[in-house]
Order: structure tokens, then C-alpha cells, then sequence
């Protein structure tokens, strides 16, 4: 299977005053800090990939990954929606999974059009009075059609410490909503569709304790002293809500544990993640601490580049952009034509039997023959295609990136 590409032209000429030996000088430095990851991995995400699937093989029933198929398989026939309550960082890498790898109408679909999994819904990122009262009121109205399933929903509700206070007020609202939908029914379903994730011995934890819910999923001990949560994005944190929209969360884990295997084995001149922090490493120095700009040419992947964008989101003063381009290589869907037609007022009958595809493709390259004195330093990532093993590769990328610049700040 094809791996992310990352190509660095844009950004390395005498145009833009960086020079490959610039970048070739971080080699024994940064060869240096992977031999330190491997002997003892400073990232405690940074194997969680290969662990968390050992784990699963090891033991298919009560491993986390295997409590995380049981609770989204065994909910598909019973359910028709599920609301995801976390912040906005915390549920920022699932949407990122549900826009990239689902239906992008998802939401719209029947039922049946859906394979059985539920319309998805967030809350609890701030106190949003309006979008509370808007989705408390769409989550009540059901599904599209009338079996009992469509009526029933769940939550997922995602707080690493257990007390974070616009969470802790959206689950309370929308727990007493789904308890009065159930009824009579109450006492049997809401343990059932009410799914927590959080650290053990919190309020939260607690709170499911008095509630009685079958299934509660901590926090990975190795991941709870992250001070970003977008790190957890391969944890149960973002794999249970994955699994119940029906996502291929092993070719997730597979995809970041390529990007490991590539990290790891290959040479510094083909490797992926140390060429990019290098040559990020080298623009930031000599460039004044341009701000990195993410340009998306592929609507499926903006959340996942706004993802990355938070996950690197910088605090010290910036002077100039670097524009990181994101561009897929394979269409998922068959490529349509411009068309023709006997009105062509707008005279595109000259371009009728080009593809989206090709015209997307030529706006990415005027967009870098631009004059110097109307562009910037750019990079290049490739998308080989958009699916789950690609985008496992996307997030271990970005996160193993994110902590070798950090160490390399220190080290330089």
C-alpha cells in the first residue's frame, strides 16, 4: 500500500534563500534524536498503533479495540444517531475521520443508505445556547423513517480529565433528553447508549458508576499526561466514534504504523518525516518563523488539515507564510467532465471534456507558478487516495513531526 509523499521544491531554492545543504546538515542530528525514539520512545503515543493492535490479536473479546467493535456493532441495529460531546480539540480528529472517510452527506442518507450506522452530531465545545437548543431539538425528531431503532439514539461523551465544564453541562442536558425519550424503557437503555471516555476515579467515572453504563473506556494511562488532546486521535478517543460510523479503524492503526515502520527504517534522503521536519526546522530559522498556512485542494480533507494546523499551532511571533499544499493523487468517485452544452454563454465548450480532476490539478500548479513578489515558500503533502490507512498515516505523521520539532528546537 502507497504511503504519503512529501515534496519540499517549493521551498528549497536560491529564490527563497534555503539550499539542500541546509537541510542535509540536520541529518546526523536528527538521525541522532530517531535512534533515542526507537532504544526509548520519548512519545508516549508513538506506539500505541502497533500496542493497541497486539493487544486487539492477543485478545479479540476485552481488549480496547475489541470493547470498542463490541459496543459500535452491537449498537448499529438500535440506534439511528449518536451525539459526540467533547471540546473542540477533542472531537476535532473524529470529524477530521467522519469528513474524510464517510459519505460527506452522510447525515442526509437513509438508513438503509447508511449500512445501519448513525447520523452523527458534537456538542459541548462551549456554552452555545442556540446550536445546544437546535441539535436537542433535530436529535428528538428521529430518524427518516418509523422502527423503533430510528427513534433511539446514543452518546459519546469525551473528557479526558473527567470535568471540563461546557462538557460536563452538555452531557447533563442531553442526558436528561435521551433519558425522557426512552420512557419506561429508561432503566434498560440508558446504561446501554450512554458511552464514556475518561480517566478513571473522575467525576465523569463517577458519574457513569451511579448511572450503572456497561461500557466505560479510559483514557490510555501512557496518553493521559498529554497536554494536547488531539494526541489521544488514535486512542479509544477517536476510535470509538470511527467504529460506529463503520470506519476500517485496523487499516487506521496499519496506516500509523507504516508511517512508524518508514520513520524508523528508511534513510534519511527518502524519509518522509524527517525531511519535513527539517525542512520546516530550516524555514522557521531562516525565515523568521513564517506562519504555516495548510491550502487543501480536496474538500474531504480540510478538517484533517485543520486537525494538523491546531495540533502545530504556533506561539511565537511569525514573519511571512509557508503554504503547505494538500493534493490527493486518486479520485475516489468516477472523474466528471466540465461538459458540453448549446448554451455557451460562459464559452466552456472548449474545455467540455476536461475532468475536474485535471482542472483542479492545473490550479495547483498556477498557484505555484505565481510571481515571487505575489507567493511564498510552499510544500507539497500527497494523499495517494483518501481512506483510513492513508489517514492513520496523516495523523502519526503530523504528531511524530510535531514532537521531533519541539525536541529539535531545544537541541539547536
Amino acid at each position: 500500500m502507497s504511503l504519503l509523499r512529501f515534496d519540499a521544491a517549493g521551498c528549497i531554492s536560491d529564490e527563497w534563500g534555503i539550499q539542500p545543504a541546509q537541510t542535509n546538515a540536520l541529518a546526523a542530528t536528527l538521525l541522532g534524536m530517531r535512534n533515542e525514539w526507537t532504544q526509548h520512545p520519548s512519545a508516549p503515543f508513538f506506539r500505541w498503533p502497533e500496542n493497541q493492535f497486539s493487544a486487539y490479536l492477543a485478545d479479540r473479546t476485552d481488549s480496547e479495540l475489541g470493547r470498542v467493535f463490541k459496543v459500535a456493532n452491537g449498537l448499529h441495529d438500535h440506534i439511528d444517531a449518536v451525539v459526540v460531546i467533547g471540546t473542540g480539540d477533542v472531537t476535532l480528529g473524529v470529524k477530521a475521520m467522519r469528513d474524510a472517510c464517510s459519505d460527506p452527506y452522510h447525515n442526509e442518507l437513509s438508513r438503509a443508505a447508511r449500512g445501519s450506522k448513525p447520523r452523527m452530531y458534537f456538542a459541548g465545545d462551549r456554552f452555545d445556547n442556540d446550536a445546544t437548543a437546535s441539535l436537542i431539538h433535530r436529535i428528538t425528531e428521529g430518524g427518516y423513517g418509523d422502527s423503533p431503532a430510528e427513534k433511539r439514539w446514543a452518546i459519546v461523551v469525551i473528557d479526558p480529565v473527567g470535568q471540563t465544564p461546557e462538557t460536563a453541562v452538555a452531557l447533563r442536558q442531553f442526558v436528561s433528553v435521551l433519558e425522557r425519550s426512552l420512557g419506561g424503557e429508561a432503566d434498560a437503555w440508558l446504561p446501554r447508549l450512554l458511552i464514556p471516555i475518561t480517566s478513571a476515579n473522575s467525576r465523569l467515572d463517577r458519574l457513569a458508576a451511579e448511572i450503572g453504563c456497561q461500557q466505560v473506556f479510559s483514557v490510555p494511562p501512557e496518553l493521559g499526561n498529554l497536554s494536547d488532546d488531539l494526541f489521544r486521535v488514535l486512542s479509544p478517543v477517536g476510535l470509538l466514534p470511527a467504529a460506529m460510523l463503520g470506519l476500517d479503524c485496523v487499516k487506521l492503526l496499519e496506516g500509523a504504523a507504516a508511517i512508524n515502520d518508514h520513520f524508523i527504517a528508511t534513510d534519511y534522503a527518502d524519509n518522509l518525516v524527517l525531511k519535513q521536519v527539517a525542512v520546516e526546522h530550516v524555514i522557521s530559522k531562516h525565515r523568521g518563523h513564517p506562519t504555516a498556512e495548510t491550502n487543501v485542494w480536496v474538500d474531504a480533507l480540510k478538517t484533517a488539515a485543520r486537525w494538523r494546523d491546531r495540533l502545530n499551532q504556533a506561539t511565537t511571533p511569525s514573519h511571512g507564510k509557508l503554504i503547505n499544499h494538500i493534493t490527493v493523487d486518486q479520485d475516489r468517485q468516477d472523474r466528471l467532465v466540465v461538459g458540453k452544452s448549446r448554451r455557451d454563454q460562459d464559452h466552456l465548450n472548449a474545455i467540455g471534456d476536461q475532468t475536474l480532476t485535471t482542472l483542479n490539478r492545473n490550479a495547483i500548479q498556477a498557484a505555484n507558478d505565481q510571481p515571487k513578489d505575489g507567493r511564498h515558500p510552499t510544500t507539497q503533502t500527497i494523499f495517494p487516495t483518501v481512506d483510513t490507512f492513508v489517514l492513520g498515516q496523516w495523523f502519526q505523521m503530523s504528531m511524530i513531526a510535531r514532537a521531533l520539532r519541539h525536541e529539535l528546537s531545544l537541541k539547536t
